[in-house]
């Protein structure tokens, strides 16, 4: 797009960075897994294309990682997890170059791909499976990259093809996607416009009918995914949030906003990048004409206000105490409205100020990650914790949620576990699995405090064998079942 070639130079600092921020926030290395990541493992040992389609128990965020990483799976002798560690950082890698045909020069590249694989405190679920944020923007970068060359001038109409087949699956990953084209056909209302009535108007029979048939198919596609997805009440009872949720989000952005402003937050890089955001946004929105800009950097700011504030809007997010990670396409969207402006394209003194800024905002945002690691955490479970003899003989284990399914992550084939029938369960199958052993280990961290004597769990009765048994950081007991 831009006059910039992309050489080779680009990629190996695209490889390098990647490697180093797999060392970093990969699963191999990642101290605080948790349920919402090992589901992707479990989900890449027995991946359905019947009924898996959606991550388990809802009805939203397609399996796009757990079904590539079960195809492989179901090739190699590779471990469930170790697959799903490398195909995360190959969306990841995708998603990068994607959007890199959106940005004019190699600085403001590598200035991307930094953002990209060490984003700030708030934005670390980028990087990791329980969410598919990697994949939706890697999907939605994809999209625009044959979108744009569809609008070229050389009526290469064949573009819309994998545009279709890119924007579907980006929809089917995230709901959220459908923001992105709705703002997108605003936008280029008129281009689109023009560019359909030609498509029309040609006489290539076999284009028009396969755009028909594609979009027949993947429409069918999202149908049949949502009808064979769990419903959750959490989730369908209401899309928008009341008046009072809704200033409850708004107290906490406000709160979140002036602890940054003041350098209370978590931490003091998170004021860093937050002042030279702000700075950089002042320099180019001061002279509109001052610096070329893209023809999709409105795009993405236009993507960036309007997720923020539809986000904002959500019931989901007020009773998810309006965790910041729901608005990482925001954050990213907002980068992307920045780097798309030529910054070499103005007075070479603003040159210098926006590239230092561009620095400051990487480097802010990955002290900010890195600080992550520095803190006191509830829950310290790494592979190694899970990689020793316990794990690699069959066993049944019941604990809380977010103790739960991490443990089957290092041998899903053997180890089954579910969480305890008080607390969110996604997968039945898995509890029957689990109960279909005599003997089940009861995990008591985040749960209980002591192993009582009996227990009743699913409607099965189970007595107490042995009260406590040590396995790294954990306590576990182990009962029998009561027939």
């Amino acid at each position: 797009m831009w006059s910039t070639k992309i050489k080779a130079i680009d990629w190996g600092f695209l490889i390098l960075v990647a490697l180093a921020s797999f060392f970093v926030s990969g699963l191999p290395n990642y101290p605080f897994l948790n349920s919402d990541i090992a589901v992707h493992v479990l989900m890449t040992e027995s991946f359905s294309f019947r009924y898996d389609l959606y991550y388990w128990g809802q009805d939203r965020l397609g399996s796009l990682l757990p079904m590539a990483s079960n195809i492989i799976y179901r090739l190699t002798s590779l471990s469930p997890f170790w697959i799903v560690a490398i195909v995360k950082w190959i969306y990841l890698i995708i998603g990068c170059a994607a959007f890199w045909y959106f940005i004019p020069n190699r600085a403001q590249r590598w200035i991307w791909t930094c953002l990209w694989f060490f984003p700030a405190y708030e934005m670390m679920y980028h990087l990791l499976p329980g969410h598919p944020y990697a994949e939706q923007m890697a999907l939605v970068g994809l999209a625009l990259i044959f979108f744009d060359r569809w609008l070229k001038p050389i009526k290469n109409h064949w573009n819309v093809l994998p545009l279709i087949f890119l924007a579907t699956l980006s929809i089917w990953v995230s709901d959220f996607s459908v923001l992105f084209y709705v703002v997108l056909f605003v936008a280029f209302f008129k281009s689109i416009l023009n560019r359909i009535k030609d498509l029309l108007q040609i006489k290539n029979k076999l284009l028009l009918s396969s755009c028909l048939a594609l979009t027949a198919l993947m429409l069918s596609f999202l149908v049949f995914a949502k009808l064979t997805a769990a419903r959750d009440a959490t989730y369908i009872t209401s899309m928008f949030a009341n008046a009072e949720q809704l200033q409850h989000s708004i107290k906490l952005m406000w709160f979140y906003t002036t602890d940054t402003v003041l350098f209370k937050s978590v931490s003091i890089w998170n004021s860093v990048y937050f002042f030279a955001t702000v700075f950089l946004i002042g320099i180019v929105s001061i002279k509109p004409n001052f610096f070329k800009r893209s023809t999709f950097t409105l795009y993405f700011l236009w993507c960036s206000i309007s997720g923020f504030l539809l986000i904002l809007s959500l019931r989901w997010l007020a009773i998810n105490h309006v965790m910041l990670k729901y608005f990482i396409p925001v954050f990213f969207f907002l980068w992307l409205g920045l780097l798309t402006v030529n910054w070499n394209s103005g007075k070479k003194a603003f040159t210098w100020l926006t590239t230092a800024l561009g620095i400051l905002i990487v480097t802010g945002c990955a002290y900010s990650i890195l600080s992550l690691y520095q803190t006191d955490a509830e829950r310290i479970i790494s592979y190694k914790n899970l990689d020793t003899p316990f794990y690699k003989t069959e066993k049944s284990i019941i604990g809380d949620y977010w103790r739960s399914y991490v443990f089957a992550v290092s041998n899903p084939e053997i180890i089954k576990a579910t969480p305890h029938d008080q607390t969110t369960v996604r997968n039945y199958k898995l509890v029957a699995e689990v109960l279909s052993s005599d003997t089940i280990y009861v995990c008591l961290d985040g749960w209980l405090d002591q192993a009582p004597k009996n227990m009743k769990q699913f409607g099965n009765e189970m007595e107490l064998i042995q009260s406590e048994i040590k396995e790294g950081n954990f306590r576990f007991a182990m009962y029998r079942k009561r027939y």
